[in-house]
């Protein structure tokens, strides 16, 4: 009963702090911790050659960062040999972005920022995806600027793949169980979406075989 209790206290009225930082060059490459109640957790990755997980002062996780990065190159590598899949429609993916909007804000209600910095030089393989992510960024800072705490600037690439984040936060989620509906609203759209774009890779002889109607 105790320990129900104490989950429920820090649900229902405990606020989450959450800090991080992104900062190349630096010795801690990385790390966010989060301070929930009397609970601790804090990642870090250091000098860029190990990650680490720590729980109330406690090491959980301890790998290098290496061999993450080799099973990244290798998860990437399996997909390419899969047969290319028909690529789903620019507009079908701008829809299902703005469809989250309401959501998005609704989360946001439950943040308040006590800093937030970034400075961002990106791209991707498509320079119309490119813009397209740049377009959102920028109606995020438009949003999120009107407070002077907030720091936002963001370079766009257009003809090559670059991620090249310097960022810092400091963030704290007022109520956690409010966030729970928008965040459950935003996994069914995108799930949907995600169902209805494979339903759309079936090529005419599956569908006219599923429906029983002669090829």
């Amino acid at each position: 009963m105790l320990i129900l209790a104490v989950l429920i206290l820090h649900i229902t009225v405990l606020p989450v702090y959450l800090r991080g930082r992104i900062k190349p060059g630096l010795k801690n490459n990385a790390y966010i911790s989060l301070a929930w109640g009397i609970l601790r957790l804090r990642a870090d990755i250091k000098d860029n050659e190990t990650f680490s997980v720590k729980f109330m002062g406690f090491s959980v996780v301890e790998k290098p960062v290496s061999s993450l990065i080799k099973k990244g190159e290798e998860k990437i590598k399996e997909e390419k040999q899969k047969p290319e899949a028909p690529q789903k429609s620019k507009k079908t993916d701008i829809k299902v972005i703005f469809s989250l909007k309401s959501d998005v804000l609704d989360i946001l209600r439950q943040i308040s920022i006590s800093r937030l910095y970034l400075r961002l030089r990106f791209g991707l393989d498509d320079a119309a995806e490119t813009g397209m992510i740049y377009g959102l960024l920028m109606a995020a800072k438009g949003v999120l600027c009107s407070e002077k705490r907030v720091d936002i600037d963001v370079f766009p690439v257009f003809d090559e793949f670059a991620f090249e984040p310097d960022f810092e936060f400091e963030i704290t989620v007022r109520r956690l169980f409010r966030l729970f509906l928008p965040a459950f609203r935003m996994y069914r759209k995108i799930s949907k979406s995600s169902k209805s774009s494979k339903t759309s890779e079936k090529n005419p002889a599956e569908l006219n075989k599923s429906m029983g109607a002669p090829l």
